[in-house]
């Protein structure tokens, strides 16, 4: 893989229920939830010529990018880029991409990784684990452990896509974060790139847990 990338945002909204109550026909209403939210992402280094061009790709579909002031005219080489698209508008940019020089058509690949495994944990219905269940998902887990700089600890991670491999899971505590929302954003970063999370937490947390955070699977100590 070429690219650091991951998704940035928190939990999306969930569209559905909104929908469901303008009595919208159930396949209309599946279409529309791709068109309802906007999924940004993160790409790190990306030479200012291909940043220029996926600029103006997004720009042509109705999506965004946000790059560095100087990209525009090359005075910087590289820059990180924060992309801001529809599930809609990301298939559109595959293939625009596709036809691209400067590694745009690998980014597009790689992107289409990133935008399924997201899409892919919004579905999830958190799985509660017993304590043996937890030992081995334990013996499994990559050694990984957030040091508050999310694209350092991203970048030491290659992106996969998700379900295709058992052993790709990270566990976490709830008890590392000082802050809900970078707890948040590790989860969903870490989903992103294709890896399960499991988090630990306590009693008091399990409700909050399921219902904001949507790890693959919870174990309450």
């Amino acid at each position: 893989m070429y690219f650091n990338m991951f998704y940035c945002g928190g939990r999306l909204w969930n569209s559905r229920p909104w929908f469901q109550r303008t009595k919208s026909d159930l396949g209309g209403i599946a279409i529309m939830e791709k068109k309802a939210n906007i999924l940004p992402v993160y790409v790190e280094k990306i030479y200012c010529g291909a940043a220029n061009i996926l600029k103006q790709e997004l720009l042509s579909i109705g999506g965004e990018l946000s790059i560095h002031k100087y990209a525009i005219n090359c005075k910087e080489e590289f820059s990180d880029v924060l992309i801001l698209g529809t599930y809609k508008q990301y298939r559109l940019l595959y293939k625009k991409l596709a036809l691209q020089h400067w590694k745009l058509k690998d980014l597009g690949q790689e992107l289409k990784i990133v935008i399924n495994n997201i899409m892919l944990s919004q579905r999830l219905i958190p799985e509660g684990v017993s304590d043996s269940k937890y030992q081995e998902i334990k013996s499994l887990a990559l050694d990984f452990k957030p040091a508050g700089d999310i694209l350092k600890d991203m970048a030491s991670l290659s992106l996969i896509e998700k379900g295709q491999f058992k052993d790709k899971i990270v566990v976490l505590s709830s008890g590392e974060f000082a802050d809900i929302i970078i707890m948040q954003e590790y989860i969903m970063s870490l989903q992103s790139k294709g890896y399960e999370v499991l988090l630990t937490g306590g009693q008091a947390e399990e409700k909050w847990i399921v219902a904001i955070f949507r790890p693959d699977y919870i174990y309450i100590v």
